[in-house]
């Protein structure tokens, strides 16, 4: 509730103050506000925690690839 409290109100390129809860010291930057219809945060919360996870994935999985790339060496000999 305590980070609901603080985005509330907030606009396109503007964050939170510090907030300090058991994840420890946090600060929230907003950088789209999209105008939808109301939903409980219970509704969508899977749906954000996938979008998340997913970001994550894919945003390891391009390290990695660049990682890959710059270690490898091909040589192509005809």
């Amino acid at each position: 509730m305590e980070i609901q409290d603080a985005l509330k109100g907030l606009q396109s390129g503007q964050h939170t103050a510090i907030l300090s809860n058991d994840r420890g010291l946090q600060i929230f930057y907003v950088e789209q506000v999209h105008q939808t219809a109301d939903r409980a945060l219970e509704d969508v919360a899977a749906e954000i925690e996938d979008q998340l996870f997913n970001d994550i994935v894919n945003q390891k999985f391009q390290s990695w690839l660049s990682e890959l790339r710059e270690r490898s060496h091909v040589k192509i000999i005809r």
